[in-house]
């Protein structure tokens, strides 16, 4: 069972997007991009001191379970339709191109 919830700001072409777990929290940030949205997040070599910098120590070596996390929550609350992808530093929320009809 995942432990945290995930909660944007929406509002212009980005924004924050916050994973909370308890009284902890890291923030990521999001933008629209040509194919729908991206959700830009440290490196797996930069993930632990992030964290630190973010003085989010509970989230280091934990980067796939958070990471797991947000790309579950966020498509479900924000774009129940758009196809989730990885690349190593961004998820993004891919938007069906076609048009209705």
């Amino acid at each position: 069972m995942l432990k945290g919830e995930v909660r944007a700001e929406l509002g212009g072409r980005g924004g924050k997007l916050t994973y909370s777990e308890g009284a902890g929290s890291l923030v990521f940030w999001w933008e629209y991009s040509a194919a729908g949205v991206a959700i830009v997040v440290p490196t797996a070599a930069e993930w632990d001191a992030e964290c630190r910098r973010q003085g989010a120590p509970w989230a280091e070596g934990r980067r796939a379970e958070i990471l797991a996390a947000v790309a579950d929550q966020a498509p479900k609350q924000y774009a129940p339709s758009a196809r989730v992808s990885h690349t190593a530093d961004s998820i993004e929320l891919a938007f069906d191109a076609r048009a209705p009809g």
